[in-house]
């Protein structure tokens, strides 16, 4: 929490300015951020989705764009809790839980159909090699690791890639709406080293993936509710001046103000309780 309340001191001022959160990523990770769901026995916390969804909506009431950068890495460090034991399924636990962070890649712009990916893991001698162009590549650009999705001889597979090698160009370029500070830009790959280990079939991720995403996205809308009711709150309570024709002296005694404050309130309530029933079915 001094945490979140540092992040959210810049908050407004890094939407105006445009300025990525990237040191409010790295706040977050070392203090431990992403290895909330990483088992005790690996130096994680251990935590349950449910616990993890209620820090989220803390998170995004400080700044939402942030449980979205970390949207990529909750799901894969997910997949590897449900993968088969062993060595590569601990070696990424470690990982994790000494600060290494996963972004996303898997979505591209033009005619490719539903399903496809024009963007190739092909062998070269002793080595694999990526090449293409991903679009709303979410929380890479401030990752170790990026989790890429690419076609391999016509098979649907997933890559991990190392983010800070030559062969990897990461832009801020976002021009959607919303999402303006998630790093939510183009990744190109241009004979990207890929260790054969961090390859697996697309097919096999765990199945409950667009649930656990789509989770995350309700714990930012949450979040976004209780912001909005806190900051309304704070600034009624600092308001001195009224209207004329106000019915209170002070604007927090005014009952025309509070009921809206009740609806915005209201609002916040309803928000959040999704959340608190989708996160113990995802548990």
């Amino acid at each position: 929490r001094p945490v979140f309340d540092r992040i959210a001191e810049g908050t407004i001022a890094r939407e105006q300015e445009h300025v990525l959160p990237v040191e409010p990523v790295r706040w977050l990770v070392d203090a431990g951020f992403g290895r909330l769901r990483v088992p005790t026995e690996f130096g994680g916390d251990g935590l349950s989705i449910p616990e993890v969804a209620e820090i989220l909506v803390e998170l995004a009431a400080a700044d939402s764009n942030l449980p979205q950068i970390f949207r990529g890495h909750i799901a894969f460090v997910e997949d590897r809790l449900q993968a088969a034991p062993g060595g590569e399924r601990d070696a990424w636990l470690r990982r994790f839980a000494a600060g290494e962070i996963v972004g996303n890649a898997w979505s591209e712009t033009g005619t490719g159909a539903l399903g496809t990916s024009q963007t190739r893991l092909e062998r070269r001698g002793e080595r694999w090699v990526l090449n293409g162009r991903k679009f709303y590549t979410t929380g890479s650009i401030f990752a170790e690791w990026t989790d890429v999705t690419a076609d391999r001889d016509g098979t649907a597979v997933t890559a991990l890639v190392r983010t800070d090698q030559p062969g990897i160009a990461i832009s801020d370029d976002w021009d959607g709406f919303g999402q303006q500070l998630t790093g939510t830009g183009t990744i190109v790959f241009t004979d990207a080293e890929v260790d054969a280990a961090h390859v697996a079939l697309f097919d096999d991720r765990f199945r409950y993936q667009t649930a656990l995403y789509q989770l995350v996205l309700l714990t930012v809308l949450a979040g976004v509710a209780a912001a909005t009711e806190r900051d309304t709150a704070a600034a009624i309570r600092e308001r001195t001046r009224v209207y004329s024709h106000g019915v209170a002296s002070l604007v927090r005694d005014d009952a025309q103000i509070q009921a809206v404050v009740g609806e915005i309130s209201s609002v916040a309530f309803t928000a959040l309780t999704p959340v608190r029933g989708v996160a113990p079915a995802v548990q």
